[in-house]
């Protein structure tokens, strides 16, 4: 439509373009799923459940089956119960073909986290138009998914992407949700923090510690800004700190933290997070990634016209923003002395992205609230927006990832995933899993020989298991199927 001499167009109508892009870009990460087959602790961890399902034993002692393991884990290596309990349920458990669900559930959590909270503080708290928290958690996602760290343990390999990319999913509904009590109130939203919270804290402990703290800002500032509902905030609180404590506490950790004996101190695993911390940042600066930092600030800028928040202190707000990435690499450098292992990395990555946007939006409307206060206003409509600006921004946003792509310098996991299908390395890889799985199957053969995996897609591959039969990997695969020996043949 034309208004003023310019050509403008819907927002709705640019939100329905983008979330079919987004859709688009999924497709062929979702076929590859097609091709995913479980892998060394996914095996391990759900040995008792996987019989119980075999045995067509009812839905509650399958339960019972998840629930022994946990207590098991807990003693002998880990307190991560809520996590271990997740990971009970990898979906091989019902047979191969099953697994393929993976990536689908991996991808509809942190989805649905990101637009739950993105809907929550850029429309709930900061007065963005509904449009503009969709856009943003679209663009933020393409990121999300696309450069993340490893997809290969943040979409296709359940035990590690369940624990971290699932419950990070998890864990940004329940802020999104604690975000919307600080405006609304609502009883029903505090019953499911609470659960919500004793998940998060008995998950992965960064996680936990990183909702830990949030939570207890949240209640702290609205106790002194005379919020009543800071009263609100402190059963969660108190239920994922609990669980954390619960978790800390379990005689199997020390059994793991034995093979780290020279991990650092309190003080020094800190100090090394930020450090960490601003090395990442660095590191994880692109062109796609400035690409979406330009198409979420049109968007965001022209709705901050009409804010009637006031950020005075967005210097204060930034360095908040760092402190609780920072605390992210905490747990692990405390416990291993390292960044983490990549599937931990991509939850970094993930909060990155989300936190340079939400910083984005804290940034416009500080400069948004001095031109205001300058008498410098800008035409604004909360349904229409110029054509022109969104079709510069939209190509800013393509040619990133172009030139990126051209280059060399990114890899995007949609563009992985439509190699790996075309050149046929995902079918092969898959057709030697299930010839496999034909031998693991048969109740006859108790002692299993296997040729080495030959076809290793990266995305699909996590790894294979060994010719010393004593491996644990063997040794899950055998648990799990139960066979006295699996060899590969050197």
């Amino acid at each position: 439509m034309k208004h003023s001499g310019k050509i403008k167009v819907n927002y709705s109508v640019i939100c329905i373009v983008l979330l079919l892009c987004f859709v688009l870009s999924l497709i062929p990460i979702l076929i590859l799923s097609n091709y995913s087959a479980p892998f060394a602790d996914d095996f391990s961890f759900s040995c008792e459940t996987h019989a119980a399902v075999q045995a067509g034993e009812p839905v509650l002692r399958v339960l019972q089956a998840a629930v022994g393991k946990v207590i098991d884990v807990y003693y002998t290596w880990q307190g991560t119960f809520s996590g271990i309990f997740l990971m009970a349920f990898q979906p091989g458990i019902f047979g191969l073909q099953a697994y393929r669900w993976t990536a689908w559930i991996m991808l509809a959590s942190l989805c649905a986290g990101v637009f739950f909270l993105f809907s929550a503080i850029l429309s709930g708290l900061l007065g963005h138009p509904r449009s503009v928290s969709i856009l943003s958690a679209s663009a933020v996602l393409v990121i999300c998914i696309q450069l993340m760290p490893s997809a290969n343990q943040g979409l296709y390999w359940y035990n590690g992407a369940v624990y971290y990319t699932f419950t990070f999913g998890i864990t940004l509904i329940a802020y999104a949700i604690a975000a919307r009590y600080a405006v609304k109130g609502g009883f029903i939203r505090i019953l499911i923090l609470f659960f919500l919270s004793l998940i998060i804290g008995g998950s992965n402990y960064v996680t936990a510690l990183l909702t830990s703290i949030i939570f207890l800002f949240l209640t702290v500032s609205l106790l002194i800004s005379k919020n009543r509902r800071w009263k609100g905030y402190i059963l969660p609180l108190f239920a994922v700190v609990i669980s954390l404590a619960l978790s800390a506490a379990a005689p199997g950790n020390s059994v793991r933290q034995a093979e780290f004996p020279d991990s650092p101190n309190a003080i020094t695993a800190v100090l090394l997070s930020f450090k960490a911390a601003a090395f990442y940042c660095l590191k994880w600066i692109s062109l796609p990634y400035i690409g979406m930092l330009i198409f979420i600030a049109l968007f965001i800028w022209r709705s901050s016209e009409k804010s009637d928040i006031k950020f005075q202190h967005a210097v204060l707000c930034s360095l908040f923003f760092f402190c609780i990435f920072s605390s992210m690499f905490t747990p692990h450098y405390y416990a291993e002395g390292t960044a983490g292992p990549d599937r931990l990395i991509n939850i970094l990555f993930y909060s990155f992205v989300i936190l340079s946007a939400l910083n984005l939006s804290v940034w416009c409307i500080a400069f948004r609230n001095y031109y205001n206060r300058k008498k410098v206003h800008t035409e604004y409509s909360p349904d229409s927006i110029s054509v022109i600006p969104v079709i510069a921004v939209s190509a800013a946003f393509v040619l990133s990832f172009g030139i990126g792509i051209i280059s060399g310098n990114i890899h995007p996991t949609s563009v992985m995933a439509l190699g790996e299908l075309k050149n046929g390395e995902a079918e092969t890889y898959y057709r030697e899993i299930s010839d496999r799985q034909i031998v693991l199957e048969d109740n006859s053969i108790q002692d299993c020989v296997f040729d080495p995996i030959v076809s290793q897609p990266y995305l699909l591959f996590s790894g294979d298991m060994s010719a010393d039969p004593s491996d644990y990997t063997n040794e899950d695969a055998c648990s799990f199927y139960h066979k006295k020996s699996i060899i590969i043949h050197p």
